[in-house]
């Protein structure tokens, strides 16, 4: 097999991925907006600052 990387924007990361219902959308155990948030406690947290 044959791995390759592909380019990302970091802007893109604070984006909805698609249109879409999201995988844990539809699951309903988890929404975009709450998603968002959870992000933005982790990267709080994680910085290597």
């Amino acid at each position: 097999g044959v791995e390759q990387l592909q380019p990302v924007a970091l802007r893109r990361l604070d984006e909805r991925p698609h249109a879409g219902a999201l995988y844990y959308e539809k699951r309903r155990f988890f929404t975009w907006p709450a998603m968002q948030a959870a992000l933005v406690a982790w990267r709080a947290t994680s910085t290597t600052n």
